[in-house]
């Protein structure tokens, strides 16, 4: 029975990847300007996600100093 549900499983997502592979190449022979002006947004927004996502989780050079020590 789980091997008809994952065979059930992997053709349906199949079938979503061919369909919405079908889908990107027709609009983008439809309107290639508006296509490539969303990939070039997308893909700039992942860009400054992905640094400062970077900069905040990347430890800091006085990682695990609460205080300043006095002079």
């Amino acid at each position: 029975m789980a091997k008809i549900k994952t065979r059930a499983a992997r053709k349906a997502a199949k079938l979503t990847a061919r369909h919405a592979a079908h889908g990107v190449v027709s609009k983008t022979r439809r309107s290639p300007a508006r296509s490539l002006a969303l990939f070039i947004t997308g893909a700039g927004t992942g860009a400054v996600l992905a640094v400062v996502t970077s900069r905040v989780l990347s430890a800091s050079p006085d990682a695990g100093h609460l205080t300043t020590p006095d002079p």
